[in-house]
């Protein structure tokens, strides 16, 4: 109890003396160009639409469960009845000739009926490469001739059922995004947070970008080295962050006390990176050493 105990006051002396350390940090901004999705093919750009999907009403089995959607024949009456459902609500969406007005009725019908999961969200489907889509959704949209904000496509069948879709955009691929980005941000005279309101998917963005200060030794050793390469005031090179590219700005560089969401950070992990730092220097100098035979 009493090796406990001391182990304890060692663990919370390690801990505080982590905290009460000023730490080296940046204020940053950055602008964040988007991947639709970790490892899709987005050379030829992305879309973004919402859909209302009408699913057939499918027969109950002999236990009195719901057959599955795959086993429906595709001649059962029950797909010409959404097909005739997405057709009135195509009909019916089309026929508002505002586009506001059609997007807020959109919305409201996807949330109202449509059986996908994206019904919750009025049917927004968000940014998507072509291939991330069952072949006839995408065709309807990458096939269209030069569809508009606030179309209406379809109803078109899939192996899910009939989808009613609202076109929203088209943009560049990722690669073209962030040239099109760098390209804007070497212009004289251009400033960072301009930028970064209207070409960053960040949700800071809208703000200019800022992302307050940030712990350099969190941030990952590209965007250190990134950093280190450019002067206050200065965009870094891209990094690529798995989930998109985001290109920085370094606004200020102190020591600094760390927040609270930091400190909490510090305070989960201190005590284990000063014990792993120890005992594998133990290792290193034989101080220590480990019975491969128990791992046998």
């Amino acid at each position: 109890m009493e090796l406990e105990a001391l182990a304890d006051r060692l663990e919370q002396h390690i801990t505080d003396e982590a905290l009460a350390t000023d730490y080296a940090q940046v204020r940053l901004s950055e602008i964040f160009i988007e991947r639709s999705s970790a490892g899709s093919d987005d050379s030829v750009g992305e879309a973004r639409a919402s859909h209302i999907l009408y699913q057939p009403e499918v027969p109950l089995d002999e236990e009195g469960e719901a057959i599955d959607l795959a086993d429906l024949p595709a001649d059962d009456p029950a797909w010409e009845a959404a097909e005739a459902e997405a057709q009135a609500a195509a009909d019916e969406l089309a026929a508002i000739e505002d586009i506001d007005e059609r997007l807020a009725a959109f919305a409201e019908g996807g949330a109202a009926e449509s059986d996908g999961p994206s019904g919750p969200d009025g049917g927004d489907l968000g940014w998507f490469a072509r291939e991330m889509m069952v072949a006839p959704f995408s065709d309807a949209i990458w096939e269209n001739i030069d569809p508009a904000q606030g179309d209406i496509l379809g109803p078109v069948r899939t192996q899910f059922g009939w989808h009613v879709i609202l076109f929203d955009q088209f943009r560049s691929s990722l690669d073209v995004r962030v040239s099109e980005v760098q390209a804007v941000l070497a212009e004289d005279g251009t400033e960072f947070a301009a930028v970064a309101r209207e070409y960053s998917d960040g949700p800071e963005g809208a703000e200019g970008g800022e992302i307050g200060w940030q712990v350099e030794e969190f941030l990952g050793d590209e965007v250190v080295v990134a950093l280190s390469a450019v002067e206050i005031g200065e965009p870094t090179e891209p990094v690529d962050g798995g989930d998109g590219y985001r290109i920085y700005q370094k606004l200020e560089e102190a020591d600094r006390p760390l927040d609270e969401e930091d400190a909490a950070e510090v305070r989960a992990s201190a005590f284990g990176e000063w014990y792993d730092e120890l005992y594998f220097d133990a290792l290193d100098d034989g101080t220590v050493s480990i019975d491969e035979s128990i791992y046998e």
